[in-house]
């Protein structure tokens, strides 16, 4: 919570009056507010303590960091967790042992999204009621 009110406070949406929170044109200066809302990138550490629930250990950061450096992209270790979410087994041990399994079988890119071939069935013109 203290992080919102400084970021309003270094936008001066807000004032610090004496300890009391002075709102003065607040509600004007949000409705002319046009900046485009900034996505952030998430941080591959917030992803996974998100989806493990709880912040890592440093020797978990030493894990990631190792592949990283080990030369998996962050996008495959991303999608090694997400597949780790869907089987409920969130160790970073599973984790490495799914990034292994890729590398060893070749496995560049998983979940390609690819849209599925259109199936072309030949179209007939023969008209079965007219040969009799």
């Amino acid at each position: 919570m203290d992080y919102i009110l400084d970021s309003l406070l270094k936008k001066k949406w807000i004032f610090n009056k004496n300890g009391a929170i002075c709102l003065n044109h607040f509600e004007e200066k949000l409705l002319e507010n046009k900046e485009a809302p900034v996505e952030e990138k998430m941080n591959m550490i917030d992803v996974f303590e998100e989806q493990f629930g709880r912040p890592l250990t440093p020797m978990e950061f030493d894990s990631i960091k190792e592949w990283v450096q080990s030369g998996y992209s962050e996008e495959m270790i991303l999608k090694a967790l997400k597949e780790a979410v869907k089987s409920q087994v969130l160790t970073l041990r599973y984790i490495e042992g799914i990034l292994i399994n890729w590398a060893q079988n070749g496995v560049k890119e998983r979940y390609i999204d690819e849209k599925p071939q259109e199936r072309k069935v030949k179209e007939s013109h023969y008209h079965w009621w007219e040969d009799e």
